[in-house]
């Protein structure tokens, strides 16, 4: 396996954990001394910023989403004018 896999498959175990299990583990390499606290905010602060990011993206899809039905929305109503009754004429 290429380095780039590993991490790949690493990223996706660790997005499959629950809270419990993440605290679990980080607790674990705490106690190993295979993490620092340092590395754990370094870590944290990434998350959040790559969290912070797809929020971005999904508001912005979702803008776009809404704006396109309503553009479709307005583009496919058409308004005509009332036609005039007949006997209103007399």
């Amino acid at each position: 396996m290429r380095d780039s896999e590993i991490v790949s498959k690493i990223i996706k175990e660790w997005d499959a954990l629950d809270l419990v299990a993440k605290k679990s583990l980080q607790k674990a390499y705490e106690e190993k001394n295979f993490l620092t606290s340092q590395d754990i905010s370094s870590s944290e602060a990434l998350m959040r910023a790559e969290q912070s990011r797809k929020d971005a993206l999904s508001a912005s899809k979702n803008v776009s989403l809404s704006t396109l039905v309503k553009t479709e929305h307005s583009a496919s109503t058409k308004i005509f004018p009332a036609e005039s009754d007949p006997k209103s004429d007399f």
